[in-house]
This record gives C-alpha cells, sequence and structure tokens, in this order.
C-alpha cells in the first residue's frame, strides 16, 4: 500500500475548513493523486487561472462530495479512505474538479475526459453557479440517491 503525500498537489490557499471537509484546493487539474474531487485554485500564467473559494462554496463542494461517498462507498470503505489521507482517493472515483473563475463563474472537468472542452461550461459561454454546476455534474439526482442509500441504512 502507497503512503500519502501531497507533494505539489495540494495549494498553499489550503484552509483548515477545506481539510476538515476532505476538500483539497488544488494546483492543478491533473494532480499526482486520484482526489475523489478537489477545487483548483491557481494564479498560474500558464494554466487557467482558478480563485480561492468561500467557506460557503467549499461547504458546497463537500455536501456533493458526502452525498458521492454516501452512494457509492461502503462505511468500512470510507473509514479506509479516511485512515489513508486527509482527503478522498479513488483511483475510480470520477466525481470531477471544480474551478472558480469569477464571481457566480464556476465550471468542473472530469479527470477522464480525453476530448471537447477542458472545463464545462467553456469560457465563452454564459457563466454558471457552484449550485447550477454541480447541479449540472449530477448533484441533485445524486442528492437523491444518496439520500435512498442514507434511508436504506437507517433500516439495518
Amino acid at each position: 500500500m502507497s503512503t500519502y503525500h501531497p507533494g505539489t498537489d495540494i495549494d498553499a490557499a489550503q484552509t483548515a475548513l477545506a481539510t476538515e471537509l476532505r476538500v483539497p484546493l488544488l494546483t492543478s487539474a491533473y494532480p499526482q493523486w486520484h482526489y475523489v474531487t478537489g477545487i483548483v485554485v491557481t494564479d498560474s500564467p500558464y494554466l487557467d487561472p482558478g480563485l480561492v473559494p468561500t467557506d460557503d462554496e467549499v461547504r458546497m463542494v463537500a455536501a456533493h462530495l458526502e452525498d458521492y461517498c454516501t452512494y457509492w462507498y461502503s462505511p468500512s470503505y470510507r473509514s479506509r479512505l479516511r485512515e489513508f489521507a486527509p482527503y478522498d482517493i479513488d483511483s475510480g472515483a470520477n466525481l470531477g474538479f471544480y474551478r472558480k473563475r469569477g464571481a457566480n463563474d464556476w465550471c468542473y472537468r472530469k479527470r477522464s475526459w480525453q476530448q471537447g472542452p477542458s472545463w464545462w461550461p467553456a469560457p465563452l459561454q454564459p457563466p454558471m453557479t457552484l449550485a447550477e454546476v454541480i447541479a449540472r455534474n449530477g448533484g441533485d439526482s445524486l442528492r437523491e440517491r444518496a439520500d435512498k442509500r442514507r434511508g436504506e441504512s437507517k433500516l439495518r
């Protein structure tokens, strides 16, 4: 089993709240580790810039991550994820990464995307809020499925 070392994946803007909620603020959309999700924060002139999110925005991404993990992972696997690293890492996950381009201007990308736009919506499309982007990335249906799974586990 590997040992987690963040290397250069985690941005200096990483906050205690984001770490507590297991949301990494990443230096790149192509990190060394396969984070389940993250927010790309960079001011590099060579990469797509990403602004630092507010605490409320981090909480929104964390809620989406929680729904994803509740739906896809068993409690024992989630425990293993927590023991391994301060962030959820799974090479088979494809929830995607988020990037804040401006006020109420968010986009996302999937690790599996090989063709087409790197980020959705593309920069020339109308801006979308984080809530709209999460919904586009399966947020509403994922929340419903996770709520159903939560209800099923209470019956056991």
